[in-house]
């Protein structure tokens, strides 16, 4: 019973590696993203968009409003660049952005 039970516990957490591991991935990119667009733009910019996911190479971003997702759209290759020099790893090429 107890080999069972070890074989059951030691699958389970085979399983949520990745997802914690996505997590932690999600949440450095949204560190990183504030600070990012704070610099390049502006404290309301920051505050008003957000990381959502990331899909292959494109970030996902929401916003608040479509001037600032245009806003953003302007500095995008100086966001994409800053980003991917903080987190070391060349992971974004695109970023998309969603109104509301």
């Amino acid at each position: 019973m107890l080999i069972k039970f070890n074989k059951i516990l030691k699958n389970k957490l085979k399983n949520t590696a990745p997802k914690q591991k996505r997590i932690m991935q999600i949440t450095r990119l949204q560190e990183a993203w504030r600070e990012i667009v704070y610099l390049e733009l502006n404290k309301k910019a920051a505050l008003e968009s957000r990381v959502l996911f990331l899909k292959r190479d494109v970030l996902v971003v929401s916003c608040a409003s479509s001037s600032l997702a245009q806003e953003l759209h302007f500095v995008q290759s100086k966001i994409i660049f800053e980003i991917n020099k903080k987190i070391n790893k060349n992971l974004i090429n695109r970023l998309e952005f969603k109104v509301g």
